[in-house]
Parts: C-alpha cells; sequence; structure tokens
C-alpha cells in the first residue's frame, strides 16, 4: 500500500513540475504571475494532504513537499524558480531579509536577480549589493 501511494506521489510530483509553467526571469517587481494552484492531492492512510502550491483564504501561498509537510523557513527552487517560505510558511513577497542579505521578490514570490529594483542592485544570487 505504502509503496504505491509512493510511486503515485512520485509520478504526481514530475507531473506537476512538466505541467507548470512559472517565468523563470522576471525583471519587473510589479509583475504579478501567480505561481500554479495546489498541483496534486495524494492520499496516505492519515487521510488526504497537498502537495505543492496551495493559496490560502488571505492570498498568501503555502508549498507542501513530497510528502505533505508545509515548507517554513526555506528556500524551494519550483520550476527553475526561487522562492522563500517565511517561518510561518507563508511565501516572501517584496523585500525580505533572510540571514542578514537583503531579497526582493515580485507578487508572485519569484526571487529577482541581475536587476535593479527601486534604485538597488541584485546580483545573481538575488541578495542586494551595497
Amino acid at each position: 500500500m505504502f509503496k504505491r501511494a509512493n510511486k503515485i506521489t512520485s509520478l504526481l510530483v514530475v507531473i506537476a513540475a512538466v505541467v507548470s509553467i512559472v517565468p523563470s526571469t522576471i525583471t519587473n517587481a510589479s509583475e504579478k504571475v501567480e505561481p500554479p494552484a495546489v498541483i496534486a492531492n495524494t492520499s496516505r492512510q492519515s487521510g488526504t494532504y497537498s502537495i505543492g502550491w496551495s493559496k490560502l483564504a488571505d492570498g498568501a501561498w503555502n508549498f507542501y513537499d513530497a510528502t505533505g509537510t508545509k515548507i517554513t523557513g526555506n528556500w524551494v527552487n519550483f520550476a527553475g524558480v526561487w522562492y522563500y517560505l517565511k517561518v510561518d510558511g507563508t511565501m516572501a513577497i517584496g523585500w525580505y531579509q533572510i540571514l542578514g542579505k537583503w531579497y526582493c521578490f515580485n507578487q508572485s514570490g519569484a526571487m529577482l536577480s541581475n536587476t535593479v529594483i527601486d534604485g538597488y542592485k541584485l546580483n545573481a544570487s538575488g541578495a542586494w549589493v551595497e
């Protein structure tokens, strides 16, 4: 039972990665492109859980890995685009400080890099260059 569920989960993650289209180069911080909706729901003995992006009632986004665990306080590279999930699990949008460095995320949550936003230069890793 669990082997079959793991194979189905793995297949859903692969399909989601192929089907989801998220721009990999976004240079306009005001451009609004939403991440894909919930990628898949699957079930295990304890019930149904989400995999991928899930939009909350207030418009914020969470991301759930292949086991259904909500990612918090960490980076996620999804379809070649970097996102940061804050400690509460919601996607960072706008300017956000991570480990002493400032990063800028557009309205879709995609990290911006190799660009200038409001006079602030962002390097290839997305960090603000002082």
